[in-house]
């Protein structure tokens, strides 16, 4: 669950799920771009992303990287973490929704028999899920490949989430700009992830969410533009705010103990919708908390359309 005694603020954890070279740190850096830039307006003119100092920076690597030579990123080697901050401005005044951290990690740790990978899915709140758009519709082993490797852990967290809770998940469909056909092929896309995703059990919300990430010249130099990153964020964010949403005397308490308190202290980042209930689980029972699979429950995941 979200920080509710340390912080007025809910802070969320996002694990993300994909291979090497899906596209993960070009889809964090368009949504930087996105909201820094002015290339893509967010969905509402009202809601923007404020970055901290150290994802400013890497991320703004990045984007200079490509600047300069028009090429993107190469794939991640090490774990980096990037913390921002979702706000809203209404009446002349501005809020906070909710922080979000999110982690950008090699896909090659991306498996259950990885510590730190298994620590972040523990600790996580929502899900990014990766999908090369261009090789699932060119490459007839991609498919098998994504459900063995990456659906197959999707699965495993689905059966973790009991009745009653929520975890979302934004289908992110990367590279949708290299490939002509991509836009022909609605149809076709569909019929592919859709039995994936019915086939997640308990509480899970998903959404396909299709994003584009071009490199483009202007003058003498390049520069990332993107579509559909920063809206994978907002959903998510969302997505999240709604499920963990505090009743305003809990609002009030949270700021009253602030102001009594005098505490100045970033979001508490506590543990995850995962762990929480595995802990739950060993309390309850006694057995040791294990991140494992569990037989299918009845309940239909919520599956969304674009």
């Amino acid at each position: 669950m979200p920080a509710r005694s340390r912080s007025f603020t809910p802070a969320f954890n996002l694990l993300s799920l994909g291979g090497r070279g899906v596209g993960k740190t070009v889809f964090l850096a368009g949504a930087y771009a996105e909201t820094h830039r002015g290339i893509a307006p967010l969905p509402s003119s009202t809601l923007w992303f404020d970055w901290d100092s150290r994802a400013q920076q890497d991320v703004g690597n990045a984007l200079a990287y490509i600047e300069r030579t028009g090429h993107y990123p190469s794939a991640t080697l090490r774990i980096s973490s990037f913390r921002f901050a979702l706000k809203q401005r209404q009446f002349g005044f501005s809020r906070t929704i909710c922080y979000l951290r999110w982690q950008d990690i090699p896909g090659e740790i991306c498996s259950p028999a990885n510590p730190a990978f298994r620590e972040m899915v523990l600790a996580s709140h929502g899900c990014c899920v990766f999908v090369d758009t261009q090789a699932l519709l060119v490459d007839d082993d991609y498919l098998q490949q994504f459900e063995q490797k990456i659906f197959a852990q999707l699965r495993t967290i689905a059966s973790l989430i009991p009745p009653g809770e929520t975890y979302p998940i934004a289908l992110v469909l990367t590279k949708c700009d290299l490939s002509a056909a991509v836009s022909q092929s609605e149809k076709r896309l569909e019929d592919l992830l859709r039995p994936l995703l019915e086939s997640l059990t308990g509480g899970v919300r998903c959404r396909a969410l299709p994003v584009a990430a071009k490199v483009v010249q202007r003058g003498e130099s390049w520069a990332l533009q993107a579509v559909g990153a920063a809206a994978a964020f907002i959903w998510l964010a969302w997505q999240l705010s709604d499920i963990h949403r505090l009743g305003w005397g809990e609002r009030l308490l949270g700021l009253f103990a602030r102001l009594l308190s005098g505490s100045r202290r970033q979001p508490g980042w506590e543990d995850g919708l995962l762990r929480r209930i595995l802990v739950e689980e060993t309390q309850t029972t006694g057995a040791g908390a294990a991140f494992r699979p569990q037989a299918p429950r009845r309940t239909a995941s919520k599956v969304e359309r674009e």
